[in-house]
């Protein structure tokens, strides 16, 4: 998941001071030299270690990677996390395929983090919500073990479920498809986890339906890879309706992408063939941003002027975004007849942004300059020709906002 600080919100932060050089320590590699002292220092090649809480699992001594217990691939265990150390496992992976991990635990007792590594014991990913479920999906670069690493605090006493699975391209053939079967319509929609990849295959005119898991409000940044070359492969983001389509990605190269704020709940992922092939394997990853920052900017950069302004879509849509120090430009086009509603909110003590709409020259047709936290502007379109909506600070201000297009029709 990605984790970004909103401009201007003030976040408390913990900060230590020492007076006195800290001596230095050897810490060896992984599962080598002295425990580290309580916090968790954080240093993924450090062992962890502290006082005997509870009764460990039939997997120990699995204390260090060079001890991890060797799992098969798609194999379920059941563990506990005593606190004076860390539980390893591993998989044997072939070069091109994928390390899929998933950890599900009680996180009454605490909470567990999981961090992958490579043959050669370099950490390739880690995954440190605070959900009771944490999962990688990650390409394997080289052929060899790859080891997970399951860390949490030093008291904690967490029962848990691990499983480690290794999936290959070759091993996705049609017609008997994927894991993820059946989920040919949007009535029985596949699950996917925020920032989790999942690996798949199309066949022919079987289509792929993924429930999108990203919040209402938040940002989704949905990504497709594959080989065109093996079958053009195609993504629509579609409303709870399961028929209307709020985002598509219709390319010809490697990859489609679609970022698009969720504006309600039960909205899915369409993947599916953009013309006949008779199949391609592909992989599909989901990230949900529920905030934006400058200097980092937004997602739809750039977008700064009023030529090829992203795409919106007028009956209903949202922006999580931020001005930093230029204008932000929107494209729309509503239906004749109907009254579009525009509508900007954020924080004036960070400040000012205004409102305009444009037609496609850059004429101003309205605009909303006020001096609060929201600007509106309601605008009848009597011929529903394309419109542009500008974002931008007073006097060169910088901030963060909420943009809002939804329609009324008679």
């Amino acid at each position: 998941m990605l984790v970004v600080v909103v401009l201007g919100v003030a976040i408390g932060a913990l900060a230590r001071c020492s007076c006195e050089p800290e001596p230095a320590v050897d810490a060896g590699r992984i599962g080598e030299g002295p425990p580290i002292d309580e916090p968790d220092a954080g240093d993924p090649y450090t062992r962890d270690a502290g006082p005997v809480v509870c009764d460990e699992d039939a997997n120990e001594d699995n204390d260090a990677r060079d001890a991890a217990t060797v799992l098969g691939s798609g194999t379920t265990t059941d563990g506990r996390y005593c606190g004076e150390d860390d539980d390893w496992y591993a998989l044997d992976v072939d070069d091109g395929c994928n390390v899929l991990v998933e950890l599900d635990f009680d996180p009454s007792g605490g909470d567990l983090d999981l961090l992958l590594f490579d043959p050669d014991g370099q950490l390739i990913a880690s995954a440190g919500g605070l959900e009771d479920h944490e999962a990688l999906n990650v390409a394997a670069g080289t052929t060899g073990r790859y080891a997970a690493r399951l860390r949490g605090g030093t008291r904690d006493s967490i029962p848990y479920s691990m499983t480690m699975t290794a999936s290959c391209p070759q091993d996705l053939i049609c017609p008997a498809d994927d894991a993820h079967e059946e989920n040919d319509d949007a009535a029985a929609l596949a699950a996917l986890e925020d920032g989790v990849s999942v690996d798949a295959i199309v066949c022919a005119t079987d289509q792929d339906w993924f429930r999108v898991p990203v919040a209402v409000g938040c940002i989704a940044d949905a990504r497709l890879s594959f080989v065109d070359a093996n079958g053009d492969v195609d993504i629509e983001l579609r409303r709870a309706d399961g028929t209307t389509v709020q985002g598509a990605s219709r390319g010809v190269t490697d990859s489609e992408r679609i970022t698009k704020v969720v504006v309600e709940g039960g909205m899915s992922y369409r993947v599916y063939f953009g013309v006949a092939d008779p199949a391609n394997v592909y992989r599909l990853v989901v990230d949900e941003v529920c905030a934006v920052a400058c200097p980092g900017d937004d997602p739809w950069e750039p977008n700064d002027t009023n030529s090829g302004a992203p795409d919106l879509k007028a009956a209903l849509d949202e922006v999580v975004g931020a001005v930093c120090a230029d204008d932000d430009f929107f494209d729309t086009t509503p239906q004749a007849g109907c009254t579009l509603h525009v509508s900007l909110a954020f924080d004036d003590v960070y400040g000012d942004l205004d409102l305009e709409l444009q037609d496609t020259s850059g004429a101003v047709l309205a605009s909303s300059r006020g001096t609060t936290n929201t600007e509106q502007v309601d605008f009848p379109a009597t011929s529903g020709a394309r419109l542009v909506v500008r974002v931008f600070g007073f006097g060169g201000a910088t901030a963060t906002y909420r943009l809002r297009l939804e329609s009324t029709c008679p």
